[in-house]
């Protein structure tokens, strides 16, 4: 599977999150249960997602993070959703009730205590010396538990476990996949009678303003490089929007999907700039006899972001899914036709 940096992930959570569409949540029909619900989060990196969804929920969760990245896991466990009690990643302790003091007695000096012995330094743990410790101490079935699990989605995800009607969810992840492996999903999701929650799935728009001669030009040499393989075999790219409402909609899935493009001005140049050298590179690796002409595109982009008039605007499709026969599996798309 294609990884991600941490420095990545953070420089894109602030756009991800402006873009989401929120109102897709009571799509799912969750709010006011009163039984936890399990939340399965696949590709969860850093856990941006769970920051974003965990709140909006409106219910009690169980979160389980899926990822091949120790480091970002790691990571995950020390960004805790709002929602989040620190103990769901912290050890627990009890403590016996105090009884209640006299009112007098609450007033009255307390004779000090004796120093302690200062504790031994403990030394760092590995990645994935601390994600195998942190899941011996998180308390299974508690209001807000949150659990980590590393796992190669490409080649594992008949290994993971997907409680019954739980929430299986996922940011930025459909795009990268193939049309085999999404059929899978899609199949493990109706056995299990799962809602699904799919955002940010990248749809081959990219538009740019001010335009540029060359714009249709890369933007095209970069979808193709999006249809190519991402460590799931050939990868949907463009095509995945249109791919999963078939493709679940044919298990008998009721559809929702909403515009969640990313729009970028001058508050977000640094995001502009990595976006234009990752298209640049996307480019040339697909057609390196255009090196010079994709080049001096960058070049350009990089100068109207530098100067302050750079906007783009970055095609993508959130869609949400509750299990229930629907008359041809179709989806719709709130404000648009179905993607495709």
């Amino acid at each position: 599977m294609t990884g991600f940096t941490a420095d990545w992930l953070a420089l894109r959570e602030p756009a991800d999150a402006a873009a989401r569409a929120a109102g897709l949540i009571d799509a799912l029909g969750l709010r006011g249960g009163a039984a936890a619900l399990d939340v399965v989060d696949l590709g969860a990196g850093t856990g941006a997602n769970m920051r974003w969804l965990a709140p909006r929920l409106g219910c009690r969760q169980r979160w389980v993070l899926v990822d091949d990245d120790a480091g970002l896991l790691a990571a995950a466990s020390g960004h805790r959703a709002p929602f989040v009690p620190r103990s769901a990643f912290e050890p627990r302790s009890t403590f016996e009730p105090r009884a209640p003091l006299e009112p007098r007695a609450a007033f009255e000096p307390r004779a000090p205590l004796a120093p302690r012995a200062p504790l031994a330094p403990r030394a760092p743990l590995e990645p994935q010396a601390a994600l195998e410790r942190g899941a011996e101490r998180y308390e299974p079935g508690s209001e807000g538990h949150v659990a980590t699990r590393r796992l190669d989605l490409a080649r594992g995800l008949d290994a993971l476990d997907l409680p019954r009607r739980a929430l299986v969810t996922a940011s930025a992840l459909l795009d990268l996949v193939s049309d085999g492996w999404l059929r899978r999903l899609a199949a493990r999701c109706a056995a299990a009678d799962a809602r699904v929650l799919f955002a940010l799935t990248y749809d081959g728009r990219i538009e740019t303003s001010p335009a540029d001669p060359a714009d249709a030009a890369v933007r095209s040499l970069v979808n193709r490089h999006q249809r190519r393989d991402k460590g799931f075999g050939p990868a949907l790219g463009p095509a995945a929007s249109a791919a999963a409402a078939e493709i679940f909609g044919r298990h008998g899935y009721r559809l929702t999907c909403a515009r969640s493009d990313w729009r970028l001005g001058r508050d977000s140049a640094d995001l502009q700039r990595a976006l234009i050298d990752g298209w640049a590179g996307a480019a040339i690796e697909v057609e390196p006899a255009r090196a010079a002409e994709v080049d001096a595109w960058r070049v350009r982009r990089l100068g109207h972001v530098a100067a302050g008039r750079s906007e783009l605007r970055v095609g993508h499709v959130d869609f949400a899914g509750v299990p229930g026969r629907t008359a041809g599996g179709s989806a719709r798309i709130r404000g648009s036709k179905a993607p495709g």
